[in-house]
């Protein structure tokens, strides 16, 4: 029931999987219950934080690793209350601010936590607008630092007629919601944001995915926010 980081040396890269090395074995300290279900994120120059879900209680959670020390244990591991799991950590304003998009069936949570004082600072919620739909999913996360703003966006599926609906969010540092964002396609089918960019030194975001568009059927986008959308 662990998750572990591997760390390899520059000549055991393609040594094999034998010659591996497991240095860092992250788990919840009681009991050892605890699942990698999303992946490993590169917060600043000496953190690296793991996002999953303990198990026992299917409570999202994250693991901060010592990224210059991995032989020795994690340097905390940290749950949040609602049910779930941790998609997503973004670094934030300065070294102390992590931002960790949580995902339920039908609802996204935005946590930031401070680092130093290892502590939730807010929660906010993104919920559906149509209450008679059961699911939206997250696909991505991204901080801007010019902005000074977050993003969130995905994609919420229809069982019906109408085929997905694109969504994204936008949030302040304090946890205000800016503006909810749906677009439906102009047909049926898997129209979905799922990638973020938030270009370092500007205050430009650009969000990648799929849309089904009238005249071409189906095509790829790239849409930008930028500080005019935040004012």
């Amino acid at each position: 029931k662990g998750a572990y980081l591997l760390s390899l040396t520059e000549d055991q890269k393609w040594a094999g999987l034998q010659k591996r090395r497991l240095s860092q074995k992250v788990y919840y300290p009681a009991n050892n219950w605890s699942n990698l279900y999303t992946g490993l994120y590169d917060i600043n120059d000496s953190l690296i934080v793991v996002c999953g879900r303990y198990e026992r209680f299917g409570y999202p959670m994250i693991s901060i690793v010592n990224r210059n020390d991995l032989d020795n244990s994690q340097e905390y591991f940290f749950t949040f209350t609602e049910e779930g799991f941790s998609k997503k950590s973004v670094a934030g304003e300065g070294d102390s601010v992590l931002y960790t998009l949580v995902s339920d069936t039908n609802r996204l949570f935005v946590h930031k936590f401070n680092l130093k004082q290892r502590e939730n600072v807010w929660m906010k919620e993104i919920s559906l607008s149509n209450p008679y739909l059961k699911q939206i999913i997250a696909s991505d996360m991204a901080f801007n630092k010019t902005g000074n703003y977050i993003t969130v966006a995905g994609y919420i599926p229809n069982p019906g007629m109408d085929g997905n609906t694109i969504f994204f969010d936008i949030l302040t540092t304090d946890g205000r919601i800016l503006s909810h964002n749906e677009r439906k396609g102009d047909f049926p089918g898997d129209n979905q944001c799922i990638s973020l960019l938030a270009l370092e030194g500007s205050s430009t975001t650009l969000l990648g995915g799929s849309y089904h568009e009238e005249n071409y059927a189906s095509s790829a986008f790239v849409f930008y926010l930028d500080a005019a959308d935040i004012d």
